[in-house]
């Protein structure tokens, strides 16, 4: 982690971590949300639903991707567990109805 990510990371309290999936992995979880997130809004702009990682290993691989797994370290030391895991689904405003 560089002192300018660290610094941006006290600031603003997130890190965007650029490029960190691959195109492929992004089609396969957009695939999978698709298929979560399908008759699910009703009449909301959006809904949440837990137990991502219970989707498949596209979602259990988010845990320790090589791309961001230095930087939860880095900042949370060498101890890491998954809590919780949710997702929030949101719809474009022009997609509402």
């Amino acid at each position: 982690m560089t002192p300018k990510e660290k610094f941006i990371f006290d600031l603003d309290g997130y890190l965007v971590v650029k490029n960190a999936l691959s195109p492929a992995q992004i089609n396969e979880l957009n695939v999978l949300g698709d298929e979560a997130s399908a008759g699910n809004f009703g009449e909301g702009e959006e809904f949440r639903t837990g137990e991502v990682s219970k989707w498949g290993a596209p979602c259990l691989a988010l845990v320790a991707l090589e791309t961001t797994l230095p930087y939860m370290l880095e900042l949370l030391g060498p101890n890491v567990r998954l809590d919780h895991d949710y997702c929030l689904f949101m719809r474009k405003l022009d997609q509402q109805r």
